[in-house]
């Protein structure tokens, strides 16, 4: 119970949402098969002991029609039930990853320091996976077998209550075993889990670190370690699979016990003519009724405990703190005062100090270089500027506000960003460039012409998709493409890090002109160790 109450209290609190309508048909649909099921083996002892034993086919065929029309309602009612509950899951399971990607997309920048993006993804979607678990057909349908019991022990006290009390006899042993099994499929998958992120992990690594474990031969090192992984976790998924083996194995030897034992008593009563023939045959299939849903009963509690961890992971990251905005609406951003800084300072985690207290003028309509050694900061500057970390102290203002008090959003409308690593969005070409906005076709063309691209263009098209992280482009092209990115954004300040890193000579000429060209509407900042792009600029800052 505490279980679903934590369960009930993640959904209600990152608002993911359950239709209770939907639930409730489930139910009543679920209520109306485990009737129909009670009602089947008294039809079937109709047919054997009206119709067979005593010879009249005309009572067969009556009842073999009423059989079947049960059947085929209840296929029905089992179509729609599974219907309606997959809708459920599948929405459940949508609404969790929705609301924490976004979450995820809102949360601080340097939550993302310690992570590696592939396992935030994989447990974000192994975490909602198994939350809509909770709505999969057997823990939901599992509930429904409380009802298919109770009506067996109801339909066997009708047939023979002396026979129901040798049946209830073996209820405690399936009870026992059943949990045995529940608990060891508990552990065994708590440890596969376990090894299935190490060994995610590792194989991430290995091909992360491609390049190194080619240059340095690491191949006999790395594939002893990816048995040894490989063994830990088959060895736990061996047994995951062979464990239902076992538990089919045990229940069909309770299920033959159970069947014997009926036969046996039922022929002592067929020959003393306390029972039917068909009064035995409805008996076995109401024992199956109470026997069979007891591992599914139990298995219940053994899978909702499981989503517990999952919840856990979940929390986590909704708790996580997210970037914290402003609310100065009426702040004006158009009286060209350029961008300071006073006495900046950062450290990570309190840790030595990445700036101390730095400050620099970063005049409008001009171009600022900013030079430095490798460690003193440069990236960190930029990621300041961009407000995807927090200054530890100092003044950052930009027009003359003070940054803290613009909202972010209306900050980051002000900037254009050039990175060293140039990331294409895995869309088309024009999609990159426009990042999905609407900009007439001749305006992108000429900022494709200016950056260089005009060649691309006219070989490819601006509706090429350029793959993942633009793997169908070369790195300079994809250089280029974020420039033309940079330009269309049309906006007021334009940073760069080390841009031309990428560019042969030609294009590095191209890229310094055209910068010369847009410094008369707009303000640039480079960080750069390129000479050529320093001699371009008004001002140089050294950090």
């Amino acid at each position: 119970m505490e279980d679903l109450k934590e369960i009930k209290d993640f959904f209600y609190k990152y608002n993911v949402k359950i239709s209770k309508v939907k639930i409730f048909f489930v139910i009543a649909l679920s209520i109306l098969s485990v009737v129909i099921n009670i009602c089947l083996p008294l039809i079937t002892q109709k047919i054997v002991d009206d119709g067979l034993i005593r010879k009249v086919y005309s009572v067969v065929v009556f009842w073999c029609l009423i059989f079947t029309l049960f059947f085929v309602i209840q296929i029905i009612i089992d179509y729609l039930r599974e219907k309606i509950r997959i809708d459920i899951y599948l929405k459940v399971k949508k609404n969790i990853l929705t609301n924490t990607l976004q979450h995820l997309w809102r949360i601080n920048y340097s939550y993302y320091y310690s992570k590696k993006n592939a396992e935030i993804l994989y447990n974000l979607n192994y975490d909602a996976e198994t939350v809509s678990s909770l709505f999969d057909n057997e823990i939901l349908f599992g509930f429904t077998q409380l009802f298919n019991i109770i009506g067996g022990f109801i339909g066997l006290a009708l047939i023979n209550w002396k026979m129901m009390l040798c049946i209830t006899l073996l209820f405690p042993i399936k009870i026992i075993i059943a949990k045995k099994f529940s608990n060891r499929n508990k552990i065994y998958t708590e440890n596969f889990m376990k090894s299935s992120e190490n060994k995610a992990q590792f194989e991430e690594d290995s091909l992360d670190g491609i390049k190194e474990l080619k240059i340095y031969g690491l191949y006999n090192r790395f594939s002893q370690e990816y048995q040894k992984i490989l063994n830990k976790s088959f060895e736990y998924e061996k047994v995951l699979h062979i464990l239902p083996q076992q538990n089919v194995g045990i229940d069909n030897i309770l299920a033959q016990l159970c069947i014997v034992l009926i036969y046996l008593c039922g022929a002592k009563y067929i020959i003393d003519n306390v029972m039917t023939v068909g009064s035995v045959v409805a008996f076995t299939t109401y024992s199956s009724y109470v026997l069979g849903p007891i591992s599914t009963i139990l298995n219940i509690q053994c899978k909702i405990s499981g989503i517990e961890p999952a919840i856990n992971q979940l929390n986590d990251i909704y708790n996580t703190e997210i970037e914290q905005d402003s609310i100065g609406d009426n702040i004006i951003l158009d009286n060209y005062e350029g961008l300071e800084l006073k006495n900046v300072c950062f450290s990570y985690n309190n840790q030595k100090s990445i700036l101390n207290n730095f400050t620099a003028k970063i005049e409008p309509d001009s171009i600022t270089v900013i030079v430095g050694e490798n460690g003193v900061g440069k990236t960190t500057l930029i990621n300041i500027l961009l407000r995807l970390i927090n200054n530890g102290s100092g003044i950052i203002s930009l027009e003359g506000n003070d940054i803290s008090d613009i909202p972010i959003k209306k900050y980051r409308e002000n900037f254009a960003y050039v990175g060293q690593d140039a990331f294409l969005f895995c869309d088309t070409l024009r999609n990159n460039i426009t990042l999905f906005k609407k900009i007439p076709e001749h305006i992108i063309l000429d900022i494709c012409k200016e950056c260089g691209l005009k060649d691309l263009i006219d070989e490819i098209s601006l509706d090429y998709f350029v793959g993942n992280r633009g793997t169908m482009l070369s790195g300079g092209q994809r250089q280029k493409i974020v420039l033309a990115r940079a330009i269309a954004s049309n906006r007021k300040y334009i940073i760069f890090d080390e841009p031309t890193s990428n560019m042969d000579d030609e294009s590095r000429k191209m890229y310094c002109d055209l910068m010369k060209k847009y410094k008369k509407s707009r303000t640039i900042i480079i960080i750069t160790h390129d000479s050529e792009v320093v001699k371009i600029a008004d001002r140089v800052v050294s950090m």
